[in-house]
């Protein structure tokens, strides 16, 4: 009887084995436990992906080149440094009504906050005159949408490994 019982326990045990290595791998493949739900994380200020989705859906309503999350999500880890360095060069605080003026202007009657927000983000860059250091600021960005690239100061976007690229010409 005593052999039953151990069997089935080591039965349970080697059962155990692939649940538990697809647990840490999951883990491992959403960001070292970032929730799905997180874009990224500014000092530890968190930027939804759902702020991300709509910043992204109202900002590509303007009369603009359309852009990608990736390029939004960095306006989005730029907002507080940008706004500091645009007041660090002696430029007037901008108004959410000004903001709001110049994006019904655009044809954006109703504009959402977080269009206000990038819309404010992107005056500020403008009027800094330079992309602010974020040296000493911690970033961390879902791999889902890439990777921050300190030295280029945005999203990098990153195809995975068994993503390969299709050369321009197609040949029958």
């Amino acid at each position: 009887m005593m052999g039953a019982v151990r069997i089935a326990t080591t039965s349970l045990t080697r059962a155990a084995r692939p649940v538990t290595a697809l647990a840490v791998g999951a883990l491992v493949l959403t960001g070292c436990g970032m929730s799905g739900s997180t874009a990224a994380v500014v000092d530890g200020e968190v930027i939804t992906v759902k702020q991300l989705q709509a910043a992204t859906a109202d900002f590509n309503q303007l009369p603009v080149t359309p852009v990608a999350p990736t390029e939004v999500l960095t306006l989005l880890i730029y907002r507080d440094a940008a706004a500091e360095a645009y007041a660090g060069a002696g430029n007037p605080p901008i108004s959410e009504s000004q903001v709001i003026t110049q994006l019904r202007g655009a044809g954006i009657e109703e504009p959402s906050q977080d269009l206000v927000d990038l819309y404010r983000t992107i005056v500020h860059l403008q009027g800094a005159g330079d992309v602010p250091s974020t040296e000493g600021v911690e970033i961390e960005v879902n791999p889902r949408f890439g990777t921050w690239d300190a030295e280029a100061r945005q999203v990098m976007a990153e195809s995975p490994s068994w993503i390969t690229e299709v050369s321009a010409e197609v040949q029958n």
